[in-house]
């Protein structure tokens, strides 16, 4: 069975609080205050023009696992460290200023991070959204920045954090949010050290989510060898977790049934292929998806969008991969804006790209999503189950 990425997994949650709520969640996945979780927002800060965003300069290394210790953990200057992800918009435009604050001080080492190359390195730094500057001062973690600041505030920041004495230790918040982290990308060795740090292992890890145990975090994301390494330092599952922990096996369900329904409600209605609308409305490429992305919540936007004479086969990037805005009502289970879509010509037939590259049509894709919920609803109940009989035994 192929593995699923961390993604899927947090998709799967995030999409069936999109389902069971009526979409009233729907501004968990769209970056705010200028940071972007690690959900892998898809949505676009409107004023940021893609030209605007330039190669990033010679002045800042990039840094991998490889060269990490090297870079990083031996420099003789401080080390300001740019954790970015590629498809983080605000990553995007507080990228240039970055380029320039290196290039003006020569006195500490600018690098960069791809949070998707190197995930333990971010779970071991605490990063919880990008874009976040994290600050190395004689190879101990010193600090941290997050969210886009103007250049002057940005390195105000800085300077305050390394004229520091001390390192900014974490706080139990903060810890909890890196065993969070370290269960969801599955790195025993990063769970092995915070335990082993003291980070309590039946600890409430709070989030947009809701409030969850690592156990139950492991259940619901992790494997069967996290769940061991949690029970083996004392995590425990009460009466009233493992209710809520089958409440949310049971909205995983909810949502994969209502996903699977909301296809079949699509292709039903699909009879031919119609013919596309073409954009002749002055509405930029950035724009026309922020558009379609808020017609998903108001359909109203969505007619607007048709009149105006905008391609509602417009695809777009979703995270790391793409949509098109049937795939977005699909997905959220919005029929009426799947009514709304294919009266006006939507198709099944076209071809977007997931996040391992692979081009398929919108139904086709669908099709892999509903499949892959549904091995994610099994596992999940596998690792329920192993968690309940170890505990007992």
């Amino acid at each position: 069975m192929k593995k699923l990425s961390i993604m899927v997994a947090m998709s799967l949650c995030i999409m069936g609080w999109l389902i069971i709520a009526n979409q009233n969640s729907r501004q968990e996945m769209i970056c705010k205050d200028g940071v972007c979780s690690i959900r892998k927002d898809e949505s676009m800060p409107i004023n940021i023009k893609m030209e605007e965003i330039v190669k990033q300069e010679d002045a800042v290394i990039e840094v991998t696992v490889d060269n990490f210790e090297a870079i990083v953990k031996k420099a003789t200057k401080p080390v300001v460290i740019d954790f970015y992800a590629t498809w983080c918009r605000p990553c995007k435009s507080i990228k240039p200023i970055f380029s320039e604050l290196a290039q003006e001080e020569k006195n500490w080492v600018f690098a960069a991070i791809d949070v998707d190359t190197a995930p333990t390195i971010m779970a071991s730094c605490g990063v919880q959204a990008m874009p976040t500057f994290v600050i190395f001062k004689d190879g101990v973690q010193w600090g941290s920045v997050q969210g886009v600041l103007p250049k002057e505030q940005l390195m105000i920041e800085f300077k305050k954090i390394i004229s520091m004495n001390s390192p900014i230790l974490p706080t139990k918040v903060a810890q909890m949010q890196q065993l969070k982290m370290a269960i969801l990308q599955k790195n025993q060795d990063q769970i092995k050290k915070l335990l082993t740090e003291g980070v309590d292992s039946n600890g409430i890890c709070e989030g947009p989510d809701g409030s969850f145990t690592p156990l139950q975090i492991a259940i619901l994301f992790g494997s069967e060898e996290i769940i061991d390494i949690l029970i083996n330092s004392g995590a425990v599952i009460n009466k009233s977790i493992e209710e809520y922990t089958k409440k949310q096996i049971e909205n995983f369900e909810k949502m994969t049934e209502a996903l699977q329904q909301s296809f079949d409600y699509a292709r039903n209605k699909i009879i031919a292929l119609p013919v596309s609308r073409k954009q002749t409305a002055k509405i930029s490429e950035l724009e026309l998806r922020q558009r379609f992305m808020m017609a998903m919540r108001d359909t109203a936007v969505l007619k607007d969008l048709i009149n105006e004479g905008a391609d509602i086969n417009v695809i777009f990037e979703f995270g790391k991969s793409e949509a098109t805005p049937l795939y977005l009502a699909i997905m959220l289970n919005n029929k009426v804006a799947i009514d709304i879509l294919i009266d006006a010509g939507a198709s099944f037939t076209i071809e977007i790209t997931n996040e391992y590259g692979s081009k398929k049509t919108v139904e086709n894709m669908i099709k892999e999503d509903i499949e892959n919920y549904n091995k994610v609803v099994i596992k999940t109940h596998e690792r329920f189950a192993y968690t309940l009989n170890k505990i007992i035994l």
